[in-house]
């Protein structure tokens, strides 16, 4: 994999720093929905399956926004499923704003389920099938890094909504 970047001195370097956090994150976004969609397909799971689509379709319009913002220097890229959003908010008869605010929601709501789902804990085994002692809530099995991480993202979407109103 080869990655290039044309830089453009009217952006600080600090600009750069935070778009290119943005790609990473966005990009770890994508596996993590490919790892849920996976396991949702193989066990059947409709509803784990919509939520890893939705972190696949919301990681790559990070990472799209991120790329863009770093390679023609700008902070305001718009990303191809946020446009999807805008338009459809515009042809329901709202402001662009709406679907702007409806992306960020969304992108929150995806962060809560992925936080409060039932997981099976690591250890666990079954004899004919699991019971409740053997599911934890996402966020016990995820690392202080990653519990931050999570944190910093929805922080984001929060202003974002905020930064729209």
């Amino acid at each position: 994999m080869h990655t290039s970047i044309i830089v453009n001195h009217e952006k600080g370097v600090w600009s750069y720093v935070i778009d290119g956090v943005g790609v990473v994150l966005s990009s770890m976004q994508i596996v993590a929905g490919l790892g849920v969609l996976s396991g949702s397909v193989m066990t059947g799971n409709i509803i784990g399956a919509a939520f890893g689509s939705m972190m696949i379709l919301h990681g790559a319009n990070g990472v799209q926004e991120g790329a863009l913002n770093m390679i023609k220097g700008r902070d305001d890229t718009v990303g191809m499923l946020k446009q999807g959003y805008i338009a459809v908010a515009c042809f329901g008869g709202f402001s662009s704003k709406t679907g702007m605010i409806t992306y960020s929601a969304i992108d929150l709501l995806l962060s809560g389920y992925g936080l409060a789902r039932l997981a099976i804990k690591p250890d666990t085994w079954r004899l004919f099938r699991y019971i409740s002692s053997d599911y934890t809530h996402g966020f016990t099995e995820m690392s202080k890094f990653d519990l931050s991480i999570e944190i910093y993202n929805n922080t984001l979407a929060i202003k974002s909504i905020n930064d729209s109103q």
